[in-house]
């Protein structure tokens, strides 16, 4: 079975291995969330079956001049797009005016270079027809790369912004579209390595193929690579590409390390110790078996005796929870009569949870549980944390590995992760979830650089940090503690940070200047629903000095997770929803719990750390660790790792 690398694991090897500071651009810095915005609004004007397609605008009916058309699509993407993702987000962007004006005028730059294609199409056809075709967006793109003297093949995947063909012209485009402070180097590899992928995909003639760069920065830059230019960075790459994958000749075990994308974190040296288990299962967990097509088969024939006749593509994809089948309907076929169908699914395959149904770029992908689940360690994700840095700490937290092995975190320091809602019912790895997100960040951490705020209604949940150095103050317990005390003295303590903050942005800006440790503060409060019940009186002073933290913590390295079992709109308040952005859903009890905390599907979650998790774009299906009481006493304590062998 190939090794299987993706594009983003590579584009972050190349940048760690430039250094991030120096490898950045000329352009103007923009943050992680609006970027994100800035790909939907693109994929929203250019995608061949999006409703607010730009060829919607009415060129026709305005006057007949380029600048004319480049103010209607301007006016038009505001309207239709934009205005909406401002609105929904504006309490992420409250503290980003001057990125989110930047962002505004790359969408601008965007519409102009969209303008100027549209018109082009127009001069020579007359009409604007193929414009509605103009771009796939989001396209998933695979390969399969073998080179002299590698031990096995290497299976690239990766989603490029855009595959664009000016109609008329028999040369494709591999679009990648940046905006903000982007990297030169990293940039250029990745324009190469699409191009790589696409000049393999069958049919396509690489001599051909031209791939475009744009940039917005936010005005917009081009650069158009042909293959003949891209030779001698494609033999580096294949090099890099090689020692990634371990595949070169006596491959070197801190490579195997890197396969997500992840710089490691320090090892003893030793060969058998530095490689985690988990990859030793292979990425995906292992391939396919008899006991998988005999459940594909079984899928395929409850569809078609629902009268949803259907094929699922080879091989599907194996996660430690789940397996993933990728079925495309037959002509004719509704993507709505998948809807509501898990539960007949799970009787005719004899399911003892139902499946979870979504749609995935233009497929159904319908979700199984495994016969033979797998654990994720935590101790097998060790060499995978973030390495820190010896000023600054490290602010990202663990979620969870993805369905191809990738390991997942969310970095605190973004706006998009400040804080979090954790939901759950019970059995679903709430409580184990919480254990080995703080444990990821008091790995990586010196006290000095990371202090906790532990609040357990229950009693129970946080027993292993009971002594640790990283802990503010002594666990709280709000029926012996006021809770709005320890609150306001967070909210204390951020205001005290903001008045040194003079002339910096945030908490890493403060520390670079002072060149000093401050710790970052997380709050981690567990049952939030009891925590609210038994101090009905005191709930609205919570949820005030609550709201405050969430609308203006960040900046000053103040962070608030709040779980609870019971995610109604009784306790996931507006105030909650709008100030705490990040989601972590395991499995609740109902789909309108799901609906309240962002994560729909979530009731059809499977348990023990099955979860979805949302901060930006769609909330994405990942598997949460498992702490064994040993490991969480060592994390606790602040011992030292010591790996196995």
């Amino acid at each position: 079975m190939p090794i299987r690398l993706s594009v983003r694991a590579i584009r972050d090897e190349l940048l760690n291995t430039a250094g991030r500071q120096a490898a950045l651009g000329d352009g103007a810095s923009s943050t992680r969330l609006l970027g994100q915005m800035f790909h939907q609004v693109c994929a929203s004007l250019i995608a061949t079956d999006s409703p607010t397609h730009a060829c919607n605008a009415d060129l026709q009916d305005v006057e007949p001049n380029l600048e004319a058309w480049q103010r209607a699509i301007i006016d038009y993407a505001y309207k239709q797009v934009v205005a909406s993702q401002l609105d929904s987000m504006a309490g992420q962007l409250r503290l980003h005016a001057t990125e989110t004006l930047r962002f505004w005028q790359a969408v601008k730059a965007f519409c102009d270079w969209i303008a100027e294609i549209f018109w082009g199409i127009n001069e020579t056809h007359g009409k604007l027809d193929a414009a509605k075709s103009l771009a796939a967006c989001e396209v998933p793109m695979t390969a399969t790369l073998r080179e002299p003297g590698w031990i096995d093949n290497v299976e690239l995947t990766g989603i490029t912004d855009a595959l664009l063909r000016i109609p008329g012209k028999a040369a494709w485009c591999v679009v990648e579209l940046k905006t903000g402070q982007t990297s030169p180097e990293a940039d250029a590899a990745q324009v190469a390595l699409y191009h790589l992928i696409a000049s393999s995909i069958a049919g396509q003639n690489a001599n051909d193929g031209t791939v475009a760069l744009v940039s917005f920065k936010p005005a917009r830059s081009e650069t158009l690579l042909r293959r003949d230019q891209l030779d001698g960075a494609l033999s580096s790459l294949k090099q890099l590409i090689g020692r990634m994958a371990g595949v070169l000749p006596r491959p070197k075990v801190e490579a195997s390390r890197r396969i997500a994308g992840l710089s490691p974190a320090a090892s003893n040296g030793s060969p058998s110790s530095a490689e985690p288990a988990i990859w030793r299962r292979g990425m995906g967990w292992g391939a396919p078996t008899a006991v998988h097509e005999q459940l594909k088969k079984e899928l395929l024939k409850i569809l078609r005796s629902l009268k949803i006749p259907a094929k699922a593509s080879d091989p599907p994809m194996i996660g430690p929870t789940f397996i993933r089948f990728l079925v495309e309907p037959e002509s004719g076929i509704r993507v709505a009569a998948f809807s509501g169908k898990e539960r007949e699914i799970a009787l005719g395959m004899h399911l003892v949870n139902e499946p979870k149904i979504t749609r995935i770029r233009g497929t159904i992908a319908i979700d199984i549980e495994r016969p033979d689940r797998q654990n994720v360690l935590f101790t097998d994700l060790i060499p995978f944390l973030p390495p820190a840095d010896p000023l600054l700490g490290n602010s990202k937290l663990l979620v969870g590995v993805r369905l191809d092995g990738t390991v997942e975190f969310a970095d605190l320091a973004e706006s998009e992760n400040c804080h979090m809602v954790v939901a759950g019912t019970t059995g679903s790895g709430k409580s184990l979830w919480l254990r080995a997100a703080i444990g990821s960040l008091t790995e990586t951490n010196s006290p000095e650089q990371l202090r906790l705020v532990l609040i357990d209604p229950k009693r129970n949940a946080f027993t292993a940090w009971r002594n640790s150095p990283h802990l503010l103050r002594p666990i709280v317990f709000p029926d012996s503690e006021s809770v709005i005390d320890v609150l306001g003295e967070l909210v204390d303590e951020m205001e005290q940070r903001y008045r040194r903050m003079e002339n910096v942005d945030d908490l890493r800006q403060m520390i670079r200047r002072d060149n000093q440790p401050e710790a970052r503060i997380v709050c981690v409060c567990d049952e939030y629903a009891d925590l609210v019940a038994a101090h009905k009186k005191q709930r609205d002073e919570i949820e005030r000095l609550l709201s405050r933290l969430g609308s203006k913590a960040r900046a000053a390295g103040i962070h608030l997770i709040l779980a609870t079992q019971s995610p109604s709109r009784a306790i996931i308040t507006a105030a909650i929803n709008s100030n705490l952005p990040a989601r972590v859903g395991l499995k609740v009890a109902s789909p309108i719990e799901a609906k309240i905390i962002g994560t729909p599907g979530a009731e059809h979650l499977l348990g023990k750390g099955d979860l979805l998790f949302k901060a930006i774009g769609e909330a994405r299906r990942l598997q949460g660790a498992v702490v064994s009481a040993e490991e969480l006493e060592r994390i606790a304590r602040g011992a030292e790792y010591v790996p196995a062998g």
